[in-house]
């Protein structure tokens, strides 16, 4: 088959399609391309039953709690992941935590990690701040014998009713979310509030991943070259990869932190096989090429009323 054929099949696959419903019928963690020292779209244990036999381990007794409802756990005492069950043992959340000390070590972010989005908490008293975005409603967590539907949210506060609700339909996204670019393996990235002209103090971590106008995934981004292996390190040549009109701070900014560090999760199966609609790209052409930081201004959907903003 040659690549004219081959993308022309492509672009007949993505017209006229409609956005499904998203289904969680999968749990998958880290963008990378196979074969390197990272476990790339590493397939997570949809409940606490299947996590004890994994080898993770639970770090706290009980499900309510005003500011981290469900259970979490956590595998080989590796904060990058965290993942939260709810009373009946199902998948309900998944946080990020970067250890204080560790953040101490990017002055240059100055007071970006005191941002309200960033929860301060604590594991075994090592002092952490936590990004959580839960995937069911998490006034439910702890209430048994509810049916519960995929239903994304990031915790914006010390309480957990602290959230702001994404749509699950790309039509559906309101003005603050940024249409980023979309990459295949990872799929279409919509950024928050991440215009050109942004104030790069204020960059959100959150991040929505697409794929053929269904939301598929989320992720978290943040400066910073944090080690973990479960950590994608984003450099400032492979912006354009994943922006379609990159922030006229961010360049300068990431000189500055040493780049910044991100983690993608994944709802499908096979995230790997996920093809973009125009010009696809392969993770193995981002070791041979990047693309400029400047790209045509984003397309914004209309809001959604009574959509709350992310507060810093």
């Amino acid at each position: 088959m040659g690549p004219i054929l081959a993308f022309a099949l492509v672009l007949l696959a993505f017209q006229g399609y409609e956005a499904a419903e998203p289904v969680l019928d999968a749990l998958s963690v880290t963008w990378g391309i196979p074969g390197g020292p990272k476990k790339v779209f590493d397939k997570l244990p949809l409940t606490s039953d299947d996590a004890e036999e994994e080898g993770w381990l639970a770090i706290n007794s009980f499900c309510l709690h005003p500011t981290r409802p469900g259970f979490r756990y956590m595998k080989y005492n590796e904060p990058a992941v965290i993942l939260i069950y709810d009373i009946e043992g199902n998948i309900a959340g998944f946080q990020t935590a970067l250890k204080d000390e560790d953040i101490k070590k990017v002055p240059q972010a100055g007071k970006y990690f005191e941002n309200r989005i960033f929860h301060k908490d604590d594991i075994e008293d090592i002092e952490i701040r936590t990004l959580t975005a839960y995937i069911v409603n998490p006034a439910l967590i702890c209430l048994p014998f509810l049916q519960r539907q995929l239903e994304l949210s990031f915790q914006n506060g010390t309480l957990a009713h602290d959230h702001v609700n994404v749509p699950t339909k790309e039509t559906e996204l309101g003005t603050h979310w940024t249409k980023g670019a979309c990459l295949s393996t990872m799929g279409q990235h919509y950024w928050y509030d991440a215009p050109v002209d942004m104030d790069c103090s204020t960059f959100q971590p959150p991040f929505l991943l697409f794929d053929k106008g269904t939301l598929s995934g989320f992720g978290f981004v943040f400066y910073g070259n944090f080690t973990s292996l479960r950590y994608e390190h984003i450099q400032i040549p492979l912006l354009g990869a994943v922006f379609q009109d990159v922030p006229n701070c961010l360049p300068d900014k990431l000189g500055k932190t040493r780049g910044a560090s991100s983690i993608h999760v994944f709802f499908n199966k096979n995230p790997e096989q996920q093809m973009c609609p125009e010009a696809p790209t392969t993770p193995q052409q981002l070791q041979l090429e990047s693309r400029p930081p400047h790209r045509p201004k984003p397309q914004l959907y209309l809001q959604v009323p009574h959509q709350p903003k992310l507060q810093i």
